[in-house]
């Protein structure tokens, strides 16, 4: 009897742990179902956030363009106090174009100026004035109003025809003549000095296409065709070679020089783009600006032209400039500074309360600030060296670096390439410290391309 028991007992729980089992594969089938959907949603969920900011990166990049199309051509932003702009070029050329337009009542011209020149003068009394004294009117002068008037007069050509006399000396049977003027830059040609330096003015400075200035009334009598107004400019060029070739060594034989290049069209070049290269000296050296052409953007055009430099180059952080021997590169703040306030310029001013890009400039402007108070203050090299060190100095640099590194993280888009930007190169642009004489920018070389004719950046120019 009890021997029956017991086999019920075994096979009771021999189901059970059959049933057990059961649930238990039951179980793991689900959770292997479970664990295979909970993968395939996490695929889909990083499918989906990758999707996500491929169409932010693209609606930023979109607000970016149409930023740089529509908003005005500068790195101040409206909400930006007037003392934290920090692009000196821009600046610079500002204000020597002077702000378009102008109010009512205010005045376009140099009053000083006009003061200190004036040839004649002027006085008018209104109509009544003699009757009215006449007439015995008392009349007590209570003010005046005072305006100028400048007359033009067209530049005077003078013409001197020089005449070298000719004799035959029949006793010697010989010919003498006077000789030419050895002191005559142009032989055999009507140029003179200042006709060439009115040529190169008119092509260089003022823009005018040789053909325009063959029609000159004056040009277009004397009849100097285009091409001896080219001839005359290669011949002034290579009057000056001496001269460009002193300032080149001057300026290779400084501590720090700043670098940039602009593109140039240039017809019968067989490139789209040519590109001028400038070469400056710092703000603490004699002002020297050496401009070199090249046919394109080859690292060869700065190695070649620095292979006697050694030192510091600020540049924009162009790789053609990397690798030159005897060169330690610094690059440019004002150039990565860029990056961010296009980010900003590109959203709506609400935005920019929480806008990591905008948090970005602000760090970056510190830097900058401290930077402008050693200048105002009139600190030398040294003295800036010290201060760059510091500890205060330095823990701006490092709150800089830092909101780049977490902002890196999330980063998405053009403010993910703002952030690579300087975090990869982040030793060269901070070498600046090194050296007082080093500045935070390449703008002093950036300036000197205003100075370089506009119109020849955008307007084809004959090889």
């Amino acid at each position: 009897m009890e021997h029956g028991k017991n086999m019920d007992y075994a096979e009771e729980i021999k189901a059970l742990k059959k049933a057990l089992a059961e649930r238990d594969a039951i179980i793991a089938k689900q959770k292997r179902d479970y664990d295979a959907l909970e993968a395939k949603f996490r695929k889909l969920q990083e499918k989906l956030e990758e999707k996500v900011k491929e169409l932010e990166a693209i609606q930023e990049k979109r607000r970016v363009e149409r930023a740089r199309i529509f908003v005005p051509k500068t790195e101040t932003m409206k909400d930006e106090p007037e003392e934290q702009v920090v692009n000196e070029a821009e600046g610079c050329h500002r204000e020597e174009r002077g702000k378009p337009g102008r109010k009512r009542g205010s005045r376009d011209f140099n009053t000083e100026w006009l003061e200190k020149h004036v040839d004649d003068i002027e006085v008018l009394f209104p109509e009544e004035y003699e009757r009215l004294k006449a007439e015995g009117h008392v009349l007590v002068e209570m003010g005046e109003d005072v305006s100028y008037k400048v007359e033009s007069t067209p530049a005077r050509h003078k013409v001197t025809k020089i005449i070298r006399k000719k004799f035959a000396d029949r006793t010697k049977d010989t010919v003498i003549q006077a000789l030419a003027d050895p002191r005559d830059f142009f032989p055999h040609s009507v140029a003179t000095p200042s006709l060439a330096a009115e040529l190169i003015n008119g092509k260089m400075v003022l823009g005018l296409p040789y053909y325009r200035m063959e029609n000159n009334d004056f040009l277009s009598g004397v009849g100097i065709s285009r091409q001896t107004m080219c001839r005359i400019r290669f011949e002034v060029s290579d009057l000056l070679k001496p001269i460009y070739g002193r300032m080149a060594d001057i300026l290779l034989k400084d501590k720090v020089i700043y670098a940039d290049e602009t593109t140039l069209k240039v017809i019968g070049s067989g490139k789209s783009n040519c590109y001028m290269w400038v070469y400056s000296s710092g703000h603490y050296s004699n002002p020297v600006y050496v401009y070199e052409f090249s046919k394109d953007r080859d690292g060869d055009n700065p190695r070649r032209m620095l292979k006697r430099f050694s030192g510091h180059l600020v540049t924009d952080a162009y790789q053609g400039y990397n690798g030159i021997d005897g060169v330690k590169n610094c690059f440019c703040w004002a150039h990565a500074r860029r990056n961010f306030v296009e980010i900003v310029k590109s959203i709506g001013t609400e935005a920019r309360k929480d806008s990591k890009a905008a948090e970005a400039v602000r760090l970056i402007d510190a830097v900058f600030m401290e930077e402008r108070k050693m200048r105002e203050a009139g600190w030398g090299p040294e003295k800036i060296r010290a201060a760059r060190n510091s500890e205060g100095y330095q823990k701006l640099l490092k709150d800089v670096k830092g909101y780049l590194t977490e902002t890196e993280r999330t980063a998405v888009g053009k403010l993910l390439t703002a952030c690579k930007y300087m975090l990869k190169r982040w030793d060269s642009f901070i070498r600046y410290c090194d050296d007082g004489h080093i500045e935070m920018t390449n703008n002093i070389s950036l300036s000197t391309t205003f100075y370089y004719p506009q119109h020849l950046h955008t307007s084809p120019v004959f090889a």
